[in-house]
């Protein structure tokens, strides 16, 4: 029988297919890249300065409470509205108002806001987006941790257990996950998600509290973890009172799953309260890790810019008032050709110790399992003997 050539493969199952997708996978559409304002978190989702992540994917955001979850989602959204996309935002704690969208460079105005906590509407409209073939959406998902289940209040009106619908609920979760990934692979889209855990917002806390269950981390394309503290007046002052007024955030993200770039790389992003996000914070250490910046005592000198000054604020101040794209260009082409790793080898070794236990877990489980087997199989055995020997006796 002759070998079955890649066009006759290709012909066969394209005109036979029925609803899935068949495509020579080298002439397959690459989808867009969205962009955030703050470098640094750019380089650590894509490995670029100037992207960070891509449509088609699950972008899970999590943290605790207050660390800028939603903010983030916000900013990511501005750039696909920018784009062409249609921001959607699936609002299940009844946050997103326009003040909030307007201050992140969001229009409100040509944006879609989905109102409810109860999971069984959000699936209803979820519905809808596949049946009807929407795409080109970008949908912010706030949060994962807020959604309930109307059986929770028929049980309450009946007075049964409540807790009971636990299970059912993260079934429901894990089958809503289901629809937004295939929207978002399947419609051209993207989907951000935020997850909650309790814990303090200076700290990332422990991923496998989140909300949702096991099945919000497996949809995630990628994972960001979140941790903030205040930015104050005078940094550099010894005692609390001394630091002044509270100007900003400094949140410092790392990237616990990346299906596009390595994982476990750590970010620095600063939000100002009165001139919005940094977007050059986190970059001056890694151009001095790669040689191209150079601090001598209090002095800093960068040849790419011709710049040296004394004073870090100093120094700061006049990288942020000037037109730095060469040294942008440079450290792009440093991370394109050599590469560039800001890896937290202690939260990688967290996933790797977390990820043996699950292993051991695993095997404890398989063998409890054919012991089980083994003891119903003596069981058997046993019970067809003593059936054997009773009918020998009674034909004796």
């Amino acid at each position: 029988m002759a070998a079955t050539t890649l066009d006759e493969l290709k012909e066969k199952l394209m005109n036979q297919s029925k609803g899935s997708i068949v495509s020579i996978l080298g002439s397959d559409k690459t989808e867009e890249w969205l962009s955030s304002p703050a470098r640094d978190l750019n380089r650590i989702l894509s490995g670029s300065l100037y992207s960070s992540v891509q449509v088609g994917n699950h972008i899970a955001i999590i943290g605790p409470e207050a660390v800028g979850k939603s903010s983030f989602m916000a900013l990511m959204l501005a750039d696909a509205q920018k784009k062409g996309y249609i921001p959607v935002v699936i609002d299940a704690e009844g946050a997103w108002k326009p003040p909030f969208v307007t201050r992140w460079g969001l229009n409100p105005d040509n944006m879609i806001r989905i109102k409810s906590l109860w999971i069984e509407d959000i699936m209803v409209e979820l519905t809808k987006f596949i049946e009807n073939g929407f795409t080109n959406l970008a949908i912010a998902f706030d949060s994962i941790g807020a959604l309930e289940s109307k059986k929770m209040i028929r049980d309450g009106t009946k007075k049964d257990d409540v807790k009971s619908d636990q299970g059912r609920l993260q079934k429901d979760i894990k089958r809503m996950l289901k629809m937004l990934v295939s929207i978002a692979k399947f419609n051209s889209s993207i989907v951000f998600s935020a997850g909650h855990y309790y814990g303090n917002p200076t700290g990332y806390g422990d991923p496998e509290k989140i909300g949702g269950g096991f099945y919000y981390r497996l949809s995630a394309d990628t994972m960001i973890t979140l941790k903030k503290s205040p930015i104050y007046e005078f940094p550099n002052a010894e005692k609390k009172a001394e630091k002044g007024k509270i100007l900003g955030t400094s949140i410092t993200a790392a990237t616990l799953k990346n299906r596009l770039y390595p994982p476990f790389q750590e970010a620095s992003v600063e939000i100002d309260f009165q001139k919005g996000v940094n977007e050059n914070a986190g970059l001056v250490k890694v151009a001095m890790d790669i040689g191209l910046l150079e601090k001598n005592g209090s002095w800093y000198k960068c040849d790419t810019l011709e710049l040296k000054i004394q004073g870090e604020a100093n120094f700061y101040n006049k990288l942020n008032s000037m037109d730095i794209t060469p040294l942008l260009d440079k450290i792009e082409e440093f991370l394109k050709t050599t590469g560039y790793s800001s890896v937290n080898r202690k939260l990688e070794l967290q996933e790797e110790e977390k990820e043996e236990i699950k292993e051991e877990e695993i095997k404890e489980e398989e063998k409890e399992e054919v012991k089980s087997n083994n003891s119903k199989n003596l069981n058997s055995k046993k019970s067809t003997i003593a059936k054997m020997t009773s009918t020998k006796k009674s034909k004796t």
